[in-house]
């Protein structure tokens, strides 16, 4: 199977890479054999991202995480709603359904055709074709009050920071009350992605262009709903995984702030 995708769409694949080779691990974090069945199907030469070992470790931790952050949110809220913006190939609905929870894959178009080819729309597993930036996907997903939780992974240090910031302001407004998992590079790694071990195999021309300051007010300053709640740094977690890369990445005044935040917009200002 052969995808003629945009550069910025191909980057869907390292992720699929990354969870497929931790699959294969005796000791792996997530175990995600759709990953491992679709990367077979796939016309790609994924050997480019062999050496890509910190990426595949980075890829392994994070879904750990946030499957277990949405996992616990579900737990909480059984009847919940789940947005995960950006989807791509992600896999994280087999991992964590739950009955009564309504699901709903947001990409671009040609993003959600080459997922057509590998999962099928339920009563309540769904697909939005579109931009996250734009807003009809807002007002059209129901939600009534019923609790949200928003997931943005490996998508948003892909933007400008005035489109994050417009992005974050829009969602606070749509969806008071929710919660939101997003994943974050260092502020220091934007512009510097012909450096990056797997982005580069993809293209020279792609760069990351948000970056996460360790800054909760900043960040709670762009709408009065913000409230910053947690954040989990990738180097913190499978520590003997990274080699030298997580020790230099963990030293002080270095500590790379690779993560997930966890956020809410407030229902009440």
């Amino acid at each position: 199977m052969k995808f003629d995708l945009p550069q910025i769409s191909e980057t869907l694949l390292i992720p699929l890479w990354g969870r497929a080779e931790e699959t294969r691990k005796q000791d792996a974090l997530v175990r995600d054999p759709q990953s491992l069945a679709m990367l077979s199907q796939i016309d790609y030469d994924f050997g480019k991202f062999s050496r890509a070992q910190v990426s595949q470790t980075a890829v392994a931790v994070r879904t750990f995480l946030l499957d277990r952050e949405v996992l616990a949110f579900l737990a909480q809220h059984p009847q919940a709603i789940v947005i995960n913006l950006g989807a791509g190939l992600d896999t994280r609905f087999l991992r964590c359904r739950r009955e009564g929870v309504d699901w709903y894959d947001l990409d671009l178009p040609e993003v959600i055709a080459i997922r057509r080819k590998f999962f099928e729309e339920s009563e309540h597993y769904h697909f939005w074709a579109g931009s996250v930036l734009e807003q009809d996907w807002m007002s059209a997903i129901p939600h009534d009050s019923r609790p949200v939780l928003l997931i943005a992974e490996g998508l948003l240090m892909y933007f400008s920071e005035e489109e994050v910031r417009q992005l974050l302001r829009n969602l606070a407004e749509r969806f008071p009350g929710a919660e939101m998992l997003l994943e974050v590079t260092d502020y220091r790694l934007v512009g510097r992605g012909r450096y990056h071990d797997a982005l580069k195999k993809v293209s020279d021309s792609l760069d990351f262009r948000w970056g996460w300051r360790p800054d909760r007010a900043a960040l709670e300053a762009w709408h009065p709903r913000i409230q910053f709640l947690h954040a989990w740094y990738l180097f913190d977690f499978a520590k003997e995984r990274w080699g030298w890369m997580g020790f230099f990445a963990r030293l002080p005044g270095i500590r790379l702030t690779n993560g997930i935040l966890h956020i809410r917009f407030n229902s009440s200002l």
